[in-house]
Formats: C-alpha cells, structure tokens, sequence
C-alpha cells in the first residue's frame, strides 16, 4: 500500500459522504449531470483497481454507488425530458414556499 492510495482513498471517503445531502435532500441534480458523473466514476474505479490501488477504488466505488443512487431517485420522480436539463425537487409544494410578508 503507498502513501498516495491512502490520500486519495481518504480524499474519497470524504466525498462519500458530502454525498449523503444529496441523497437525503429533496432537490436532484439533474439526470445528464448525475449519469455523466456516474459513468466518469465507474471508469475511474476500474483504472484505480487495474492500478492496484485498492483503497481508492473502494472509495471510488462507494461514490459511484452514492451517486447512483441518486440517480435513481431522480428517475422514480421524474421520467420526462425536462428531468435531463433541470434540478428536480423531490418533495410537494407545501403552500407556503414564497414568503408574503403581512401588510
């Protein structure tokens, strides 16, 4: 194991979970951001692990997982084109989102 599979491995793990407000959160990325980004990571995984760093590919794969899931969120709310190009917000209008001060 080198120095530089732990940095990047730590690097990734980190990532990970500045992925979680995403996940939890009720605004999506939109759909092409979200698949570019996974498909870019998946690729990256499998150089990592081709290069023997075993514990960046780990981490890789744990944000390749995260965003994927975030991806399918996306898709369950939205399967139309405009999902492509615009954020989604996954949570119903409350009634209440424009502040209308008394008068």
């Amino acid at each position: 194991m080198s120095w530089q599979d732990v940095v990047l491995a730590a690097g990734g793990f980190v990532i990970s979970l500045g992925i979680i407000p995403t996940i939890r959160g009720p605004v999506k990325p939109p759909i092409l951001t979200t698949l570019t980004l996974v498909g870019v990571l998946a690729a990256s995984f499998f150089a990592f692990l081709t290069l023997g760093l075993l514990f960046t590919s780990i981490g890789v794969g744990l944000q390749t997982l995260l965003w994927g899931w975030v991806l399918a969120q996306t898709l369950a709310v939205r399967r139309n084109a405009a999902a492509l190009a615009e954020p989604t917000i996954t949570t119903p209008d409350l009634g209440f989102e424009e502040f209308q001060p008394a008068e």
